[in-house]
């Protein structure tokens, strides 16, 4: 894998201390069925991320989450948040190259049949 030299990474306080947390827990697994409702615990849990960072994306609506019916507490989908964490997946610089050299050859097999 290549990797660029610099990469820029930014890191709020809460998220390293959650992370830190999650790390000296030693990795609690959740054996929570997909479906289920979970609570910010999980999701802490499940993301790694600090409570406060997700008070944020719950207010921002970057995340899916649920209220219960006297709207006091949080509740999520461990699918949904599963999901919403891929969904996050940015291409690398080689997946990129492959599209590129994909689309190039296509095309190039294109005008080398219309000719």
């Amino acid at each position: 894998m290549n990797l660029p030299e610099r990469v820029k990474l930014e890191v709020s306080k809460e998220d390293l201390m959650a992370f830190a947390d999650y790390l000296l827990q030693g990795h609690q697994s959740l054996e929570i069925e997909e479906d289920e409702f979970i609570y910010l615990k999980d999701v802490v849990a499940i993301t790694g991320l600090a409570k406060q960072t997700i008070y944020g994306r719950v207010s921002k609506g970057t995340i899916p989450y649920y209220k219960t019916e006297d709207g006091k507490k949080l509740r999520f989908k461990k699918s949904e948040i599963l999901e919403w964490m891929s969904s996050g997946k940015r291409n690398t610089e080689a997946d990129i190259q492959k599209g590129v050299d994909a689309y190039f050859n296509k095309t190039k097999k294109l005008s080398q049949k219309n000719r």
